[in-house]
């Protein structure tokens, strides 16, 4: 039974239909974290005054060894601590909530939102990003243009129901946006934190993907692989026979039923 939704949901749902079956329905599958995941993680928590005892367990283990915290860790947190301290990330932090919980409700369903960093006073909310590089851009589908890691991710929709939470609980639309932390090496081979902040500038997208989001609660949709998918509370109630696979994750490849494809080199069209 569906007793909330979060974004992460959502995101599992939309990517792969039959491996959001199997973590959120069947319980038989947990995504594996890495210690990528983990050092990304813990780069968000120092952003936010936090340390690797604040790290989840898991996350813990995948990064210690038997003096303490690997090498990869020690610098997370020496990241996270610089990329507060710069001028413009720190005026953001500056009298802020962190870590917030909302429940909002969209679609008929509730929603589960932690905002990373809540201005209850300013009426902002940043969500905290690490990222190889955040300027670098990439095709995105979607939009059927170029576009940063915000657009092929899908963040505008988590931005969106966060804007909607904070709306619900205040009664003011809140300014949105991403403190993205990436990396980049100098010439001297050093690497440093690349730190942006993305302030959300289009209100009207904010309101088209809070709709959409809606909209897959209540009725048809259409997930990333384009299939029309039925309402996601009516996801939880049914089996997974008949969903679409993205054949591409963890789930799909280790629980293959049919690995035959028809084939052919594709043609070129001319426009």
């Amino acid at each position: 039974m569906l007793d909330h939704l979060s974004f992460s949901q959502w995101k599992a749902w939309a990517a792969c239909p039959t491996a959001a079956h199997a973590q959120y329905v069947q319980r038989a599958y947990k995504p594996a974290a890495t210690e990528a995941m983990a050092i990304g993680k813990l780069v968000e928590l120092a952003l936010v005054g936090k340390d690797f005892e604040d790290l989840e367990a898991g996350d813990q283990a995948l990064l210690m060894t038997k003096k303490g915290p690997c090498v990869a860790a020690q610098r997370a947190v020496e990241w996270g601590r610089k990329a507060a301290a710069m001028p413009d990330v720190a005026t953001a932090l500056q009298g802020t909530e962190m870590q917030a919980e909302l429940r909002p409700v969209l679609g008929g369903v509730p929603w589960v939102c932690r905002l990373d960093v809540w201005d209850r006073a300013g009426g902002c909310v940043w969500d905290v990003k690490t990222t190889a590089s955040p300027l670098d851009e990439t095709w995105v589908p979607r939009l059927e243009t170029r576009g940063n890691f915000i657009a092929a991710l899908g963040y505008g929709y988590q931005l969106a129901i966060y804007a909607e939470a904070v709306r619900q609980a205040t009664g003011d639309w809140p300014g949105v946006g991403i403190i993205a932390i990436g990396k980049h090496t100098t010439r001297a081979g050093e690497a440093i934190p690349d730190v942006w902040l993305f302030d959300w500038t289009d209100a009207d997208q904010l309101v088209g993907y809070r709709n959409a989001l809606a909209a897959s609660c209540t009725g048809p949709w259409t997930c990333d692989l384009g299939a029309v998918l039925p309402p996601i509370p009516e996801l939880y109630k049914s089996p997974a026979a008949g969903l679409p696979r993205c054949e591409q994750c963890d789930w799909c490849v280790a629980n293959r039923e049919n690995r035959i494809r028809q084939y052919a080199d594709p043609r070129r069209t001319r426009a």
